[in-house]
């Protein structure tokens, strides 16, 4: 089951009610991504003729073939080749120096951090350090039916109405950023229409999410939203290892809005989420090792909103 954390900004003094309703929103979030991944997970399981099928193939091959540790010893073999590429591996952390950021205060017109909320599953871990959010460790499978599941983070900043900036036309625009370091990597095992007919699936998503909202009488009011999706990882039955990139600098989608209330704060949801399928015998991984050295490293910073 996925796991939830949370860092909290002390220097933000927001009231215990605003940051439960902030949570509420995360969690609607994550409920309505859950039943579409387990959707996407029932549309893509195999037919019951299609296990049958599978299983009298096995049977065939264990009956009529001499040597029966055949298969088992080519698939061993081959893990170990592929455990001792990646010990020989070099993981070098990238040599530019990461920046870090001061979320004490916020000047007019900046978005002030509040908090940071995660989920992680299947293996993947994460922990919050100095230097900002860190995924690690490796998601690992071998096995029918297809699994859908994510990790991520949204992090939550305000702007107060004392802080905001007047806008001619009652407009604005938020174009943020994030720095997202490191590198996904995905493997697919062995594909052999006798030996290995299963499919093999690793797959990984990138998804991007800018929700400004705010809280009214009748509840939280939003007033834009904008996804972004871009694919890292697209591998079927390719027995091999690929890796993915992070860019470091991300733009977030950038948005524009009205004010529901003026008198109210605005709030962001910024959400930076991980979304993967694994099938047969696959992993995907945010780190060379189980720990965060060398993880896949996310890093929010303040910024300014722009009226129009």
């Amino acid at each position: 089951m996925p796991k939830d954390y949370e860092q909290i900004n002390a220097s933000n003094p927001v009231s215990e009610e605003d940051r439960k309703i902030l949570r509420s929103l995360v969690t609607r979030n994550a409920d309505a991504l859950y039943e579409q991944q387990a959707l996407t997970a029932a549309v893509r399981d195999v037919t019951e003729s299609e296990r049958q099928l599978r299983d009298e193939v096995s049977r065939w091959t264990r009956e009529n073939l001499s040597d029966a540790t055949l298969p088992v010893r080519a698939r061993e073999e081959f893990e170990a080749k592929v455990a001792q590429a990646r010990d020989r591996a070099l993981y070098v952390e990238d040599l530019l120096q990461k920046p870090s950021f001061d979320f004490r205060t916020a000047a007019t017109g900046e978005f002030w951090w509040a908090e940071t909320t995660w989920n992680v599953d299947r293996g993947i871990r994460a922990e919050y350090l100095n230097d900002g959010l860190h995924f690690f460790d490796t998601a690992a499978y071998d096995a029918d039916p297809l699994i859908a599941f994510n990790v991520g983070a949204t992090a939550a900043f305000e702007l107060h109405p004392n802080r905001r900036p007047a806008s001619g036309n009652g407009r604005y625009t938020s174009a943020p950023s994030v720095n997202l370091w490191g590198t996904v990597s995905g493997f697919t095992g062995i594909y052999h229409w006798l030996w290995a007919p299963d499919d093999k699936w690793a797959k990984c998503w990138l998804h991007l999410r800018q929700t400004a909202f705010q809280f009214t009488g009748s509840g939280p009011v939003v007033l834009a939203e904008r996804h972004d999706h871009r694919t890292l990882i697209d591998e079927e039955n390719n027995a091999r290892t690929v890796n993915a990139p992070l860019p470091g600098f991300l733009p977030m989608p950038s948005i524009e809005f009205s004010l529901a209330d003026p008198n109210a704060s605005i709030w962001v949801h910024l959400e930076v989420r991980f979304d993967m399928q694994l099938e047969g015998w696959s992993w995907l991984s945010f780190s060379p090792q189980p720990n965060p050295m060398g993880s896949v490293l996310l890093q929010h910073s303040q910024w300014n909103i722009q009226p129009q």
